[in-house]
């Protein structure tokens, strides 16, 4: 047997659920179990006719095997009021209909549709064997491709992926199932060996950020804050100067980069010939402005007569009389 410390998964102001990941082994070991007639150990909930799975999100108080880099083997609990936590954040950022596959954060949105979502207790009971306060989940299977794996028995169950806090507590936990920890163990390797290498990036407007070798869709942005710590990049666009061309970069509200188009720049327009018309029109309604001014002088001439002045005794003034 095993000896391994325990740690309590802690959801504080930090905290935060990415996504619900379809995965062929759920660390929980809590598979789908079928419902077509056909029962394997553990497994989904599938109903081929409806295209229907249920599953185990979160066990309730069920250790958990995890590895890191950071943290050495151990094993992870979720107790009920932190599952409750998850629940509410998960439903709250609108995360219900959105899945990824084996935790490559490939954020497919339409694949699945939420039926049912509940926590168990007294009242609402689970067909998996699991403590009142373990969270349950079905979706509808909208996506073809999806649903083949899950038919093949390639996609087994739920793997909710967020960053939380951990709280070591003062005691170990004891696994005679050492096949099942090895099993677990390659798995989470091959996510690490599968991580890629990040890169640092500026935005046009000098913002600093991480990304993945290349500014790809499906990889993660991350913003830089001021004190160094990278967090997901908020929902938007992004704009970068790559190899000299203007690279737009779309995040969704994962951090993860949904699309990435070239920004081509468009000459400035030529208003020299708008220019030059107008300066002509300018000069010919002056050319007409002048004209008419210079016959309504002339007709205005003709109207005006003057009578000329008699003569006026000495030290009289001599008056002009204008009639219009």
């Amino acid at each position: 047997m095993i000896d391994l410390p325990v740690y309590k998964i802690v959801f504080d102001e930090k905290s935060e659920v990415i996504v619900n990941s379809l995965v062929d082994v759920p660390a929980h070991l809590r598979y789908f179990i079928a419902q077509n007639g056909k029962k394997r150990p553990y497994t989904f909930a599938v109903n081929n006719e409806k295209r229907e799975i249920t599953g185990v999100v979160i066990s309730a108080n069920q250790p958990i095997y995890y590895y890191s880099e950071q943290i050495p083997e151990c094993y992870m609990i979720f107790d009920k009021q932190t599952i409750r936590q998850i629940a509410l954040h998960y439903f709250a950022h609108n995360k219900a209909n959105l899945i990824d596959v084996q935790h490559d954060f490939k954020i497919k949105e339409g694949a699945v549709t939420m039926i049912e979502s509940y926590i168990t207790d007294e009242h609402k009971k689970s067909p998996f064997d699991v403590e009142a306060g373990s969270w349950i989940m079905t979706y509808k299977v909208n996506d073809n491709e999806l649903w083949q794996l899950i038919k093949e028995g390639k996609i087994n169950g739920y793997s909710i992926a967020g960053n939380f806090n951990l709280e070591k507590l003062n005691f170990n936990y004891k696994s005679k199932n050492q096949n099942v920890m090895k099993t677990l163990k390659e798995k989470i390797m091959a996510l690490f060996e599968a991580e890629i290498k990040m890169m640092d990036v500026t935005t046009v407007d000098g913002k600093k950020m991480k990304a993945a070798e290349a500014l790809v869709e499906g990889a993660k942005l991350y913003a830089i804050a001021e004190d160094g710590t990278e967090v997901l990049a908020p929902q938007g666009e992004y704009m970068f100067d790559v190899d000299g061309k203007t690279i737009k970069v779309i995040v969704n509200e994962l951090g993860v980069i949904i699309g990435v188009e070239e920004v081509v720049e468009q000459a400035a327009p030529d208003y020299a010939k708008e220019i030059t018309d107008l300066k002509n029109e300018i000069a010919a309604l002056r050319k007409e402005i002048e004209e008419s001014m210079t016959a309504i002088a002339t007709e205005m001439s003709k109207k005006i007569k003057f009578n000329a002045p008699k003569k006026e005794e000495a030290g009289k003034k001599n008056e002009i009389k204008v009639r219009v």
